[in-house]
């Protein structure tokens, strides 16, 4: 059944959900002037962008972030802030290696934000505490997959004293690149 309205002498076409018309239109695409219907015969032109470059992450990543903030610790009232630096850590590997170095005694690393892409479909990569150290995440990315580590104040990941970030990766050819933010934080 149409549940269309008519304003003006034209007829608008609506779906009625719960006594209020929403208004249903068409996707259209096209230069000024005209309009081409989208369908599975002409669909919506869109672009592929390719792998991230991680230099140019890197550059934005310094122009644009806080490089001294508070971290906050803790829910309700019993959080707590700690004032931190940051630092952005850029890597390729194509074995095993270090992120980011050992902070020094009596400083830990936490991981606020990141991103790595491999190139190679049988990667597994685990990101750990020190190269003996634990495994803090872990992910299987397949060709050119990786994992996003969105930005929290609240570390997803800490690392103890004076343990580096630590790339672990199981691969037969290419490499992993990514950037993670880290505060360097007292103990």
């Amino acid at each position: 059944m149409a549940d269309n309205v008519s304003v003006g002498g034209l007829s608008y076409a609506t779906d009625e959900v719960g006594g209020a018309h929403y208004q249903r239109v068409k996707v259209v695409s096209g230069a000024d002037g005209t309009v081409n219907d989208v369908s599975t015969s002409n669909p919506l032109a869109t672009s592929q962008q390719g792998p991230v470059d991680v230099n140019v992450i890197t550059s934005i990543a310094q122009d644009t972030l806080l490089d001294y903030f508070f971290i906050i610790e803790g829910t309700g009232d019993e959080a707590v802030t700690t004032e931190v630096t940051t630092a952005e850590y850029p890597f390729s590997l194509s074995a095993d290696g270090t992120i980011a170095a050992a902070p020094g005694a009596g400083y830990a690393l936490w991981v606020l934000q990141g991103f790595m892409q491999a190139t190679d479909a049988q990667a597994v990569c685990e990101l750990k505490a020190g190269a003996a150290g634990a495994v803090k995440a872990y992910t299987h990315p397949g060709a050119n997959g990786g994992l996003v580590i969105p930005f929290s104040r609240r570390p997803w990941i800490k690392l103890p004293e004076n343990t580096a970030l630590y790339l672990n990766a199981s691969f037969s050819s290419g490499s992993v690149s990514g950037l993670f933010i880290c505060a360097t934080v007292p103990v």
